[in-house]
C-alpha cells in the first residue's frame, strides 16, 4: 500500500511539474495576434500603346495583361481598387473592377503619401489593389516597408506584382511576383 501511495505521489508531482513548465512556456510565448493584416497588391499599369497621345490607352498586349491580372486577383478578396488618374491605369484595373462590381477610386498620380494613408486607414484588415506607374510603384513599396525594401522597375517591365502585408509584425512582409 505504501508503495502505491509513493507511486501516486510521484505521478502527481510529475504532472504538476510538467503543467508548471508548460504554463511558464505559455507565459513567455508571443501573444497570438487577433488583428487581421491589411494586404496591399501594387502593380504598374499594363503595356500602353505607342501612339503619341498624351494619355495613351493600353496596347493589345496591355489589354491581355489587364485581363490576366483580373483573372489572377478575382478570388483573392480585393475590397478596394485605387488607380492613378491616367487612362492606362484605369484600363489596367477595369477587368478586376468589372468582375468584382467595384468602382476604382482615382488618385492623383504623384499623391502617393496621401493615397497610402487614406487606403490604409479606410481598409484595415482588407485587401487593396493599387495600380501605379514605374516611378510611383517603387516609392509606394519603400513607404509601405518603411524604407526597408527598395525595388526598381525597368521601362519594359509590366508584369511585376508586389504584395505587402501589414499586420502587427515588423517589418511588413513583401513578396514580389510576376503575372
Amino acid at each position: 500500500m505504501a508503495r502505491e501511495y509513493v507511486k501516486s505521489l510521484l505521478f502527481l508531482i510529475t504532472v504538476i511539474g510538467v503543467t508548471m513548465a508548460l504554463l511558464a512556456d505559455a507565459a513567455r510565448a508571443e501573444p497570438v495576434s487577433t488583428v487581421k493584416p491589411t494586404t496591399l497588391i501594387v502593380v504598374r499599369h499594363a503595356e500602353k500603346s505607342n501612339d503619341a497621345a498624351q494619355d495613351p490607352p493600353l496596347s493589345y498586349i496591355g489589354q491581355e495583361r489587364a485581363r490576366r491580372l483580373g483573372r489572377v486577383l478575382r478570388d483573392v478578396g480585393v475590397a478596394a481598387v485605387y488607380v492613378s488618374d491616367t487612362r492606362r491605369a484605369k484600363e489596367t484595373a477595369e477587368p478586376i473592377t468589372d468582375s468584382l462590381g467595384l468602382a476604382a477610386e482615382i488618385y492623383p498620380g504623384r499623391a502617393v503619401n496621401a493615397l497610402l494613408e487614406r487606403s490604409l486607414k479606410e481598409h484595415v484588415g482588407q485587401t487593396i489593389l493599387i495600380v501605379g506607374h514605374s516611378n510611383t510603384v517603387p516609392e509606394m513599396i519603400s513607404l509601405l516597408t518603411r524604407g526597408r525594401e527598395s525595388v526598381a522597375l525597368r521601362d519594359d517591365e509590366y508584369d511585376a506584382l508586389f504584395i505587402v502585408i501589414i499586420g502587427d509584425h515588423d517589418p511588413p512582409s513583401l513578396l514580389r511576383l510576376r503575372y
